[in-house]
């Protein structure tokens, strides 16, 4: 009898035996009941809004697996602040999707060739950033990195075209609405900028791609991160302070990356310190 094959060159396998696996199952279940319980007491979200909103914890952890495939304590901490983000302003579902898929095309961590299951997940890119202006970041740099990582193979063509299709409904059916920029936005666009200077300036990666022959590319690693302020850049300055909040999960999981870059720079400060012989005086 033949045997059903699941292939997918941009989905990643889930085991139970890695514990990065169970923190990330964990803090799905935990923010499902939270949220639940948030959705039955208040007005801040629906049930619908709750189950979704947990998925989106889910999302923000695997975001920081894909900015720091190394520690993955960063996606725990990018899971937290997720978390939090969600009380203030509830995520857009879609549009975090878009941008997991699109830093997971940018990143390689799963160093596999599209299979014909990827032209969904084209659609989620298309369909989850054309809707705000402030979005459109996500599908541009995903298709910029389908056309210049030949790793992808020929469908790459046809997973391209399915992000534009996807993007021009996005775009009929959403409500672009007009930019006002204060100072706040802009100040919050500076924090952001710098958050991201500290993120990428030391990007060091040994963990391999989902393929057993493959590593991941450091330089991959450091374009997924610039991708991921840049994305928060846009949100923040194009859409306002809320937009940024409802893709809070791409800017929770770049200050982990970044939060985790300044532990191990002050670690190893610290250390060399201790290992510097005085001299007298």
């Amino acid at each position: 009898m033949a045997q059903f094959t699941f292939k997918s060159g941009l989905s990643r396998g889930w085991t139970p035996a890695l514990l990065s696996n169970r923190i990330a199952m964990s803090g799905w279940v935990v923010s499902l009941a939270a949220f639940t319980v948030v959705a039955a007491v208040s007005d801040h979200m629906t049930y619908f809004e709750a189950a979704s909103s947990s998925i989106i914890v889910f999302l923000g952890w695997a975001i920081g697996r894909e900015l720091d495939p190394d520690h993955h304590w960063v996606g725990t901490l990018a899971m937290l602040g997720t978390f939090a983000a969600v009380f203030v302003e509830v995520p857009a579902g879609w549009t975090v999707g878009a941008a997991l898929l699109a830093l997971r095309v940018i990143t390689g961590s799963t160093g596999r060739w599209l299979a014909t299951f990827d032209l969904l997940f084209a659609l989620v890119i298309g369909y989850g950033s054309g809707g705000d202006l402030w979005s459109w970041p996500i599908a541009i740099a995903a298709g910029v990195a389908i056309t210049v990582f030949h790793e992808f193979g020929q469908q790459r063509w046809l997973f391209l075209a399915s992000i534009v299709v996807a993007f021009v409904g996005g775009w009929y059916l959403g409500d672009l609405q007009p930019i006002n920029i204060s100072s706040e936005q802009l100040w919050i666009a500076v924090v952001v900028v710098a958050v991201t200077g500290v993120a990428t300036a030391f990007a060091s990666v040994t963990s391999r791609t989902d393929r057993p022959t493959g590593i991941i590319d450091a330089t991959r690693v450091r374009f997924s991160r610039l991708s991921a302020g840049l994305f928060s850049v846009s949100a923040v300055i194009l859409g306002g302070t809320a937009a940024l909040w409802t893709i809070a999960a791409v800017p929770a999981a770049l200050t982990a990356a970044a939060l985790w870059n300044l532990g191990r720079l002050v670690t190893r400060s610290a250390s060399d310190s201790e290992g510097t012989p005085s001299r007298a005086a």
